[in-house]
């Protein structure tokens, strides 16, 4: 269930970052703390994560757990990258290196976030 459970996590961050961000989310202000298009980001991917625990796991308060470290991770992750990337300059067309940087970070801290969060469902379930 390790294996199905992180790949699933895997497919719905491809779905929630790329095609519904860009459906629904852009232009967003992710530099703002509070800002409404950053939380509906932040929220597809929780309820997508929510979903994929309680398909694998059958268990609800697991799937609302992991809905919560999910949504407060996401949003604090693309919160602190957008921040950098503002403070620095760093925007694709004048600092490419720097933003591919920041977007590689971006998702590679993503991706330990889902492995911890697999990881925690097998320690505790």
């Amino acid at each position: 269930m390790l294996s199905i459970t992180f790949l699933l996590l895997c497919v719905k961050h491809f779905i929630a970052d790329l095609y519904l961000q860009a459906l629904y989310i852009k232009p967003s202000r992710k530099w703002i703390y509070l800002d409404p298009k950053a939380h509906r980001h932040a929220l597809h991917h929780a309820i997508l994560s929510a979903v994929v625990f309680l398909l694998c796991w059958g268990w609800w308060w697991l799937a609302v757990v992991m809905l919560v470290v999910d949504y407060v991770t996401h949003w604090h992750i693309d919160w602190a990258k957008t921040c950098i990337a503002r403070r620095l300059g760093w925007v694709e067309a004048t600092h490419p290196r720097g933003y591919w940087f920041l977007q590689t970070t971006d998702q590679i801290i993503h991706f330990v976030i889902y492995f911890g969060m697999v990881w925690c469902a097998v320690q505790y379930v």
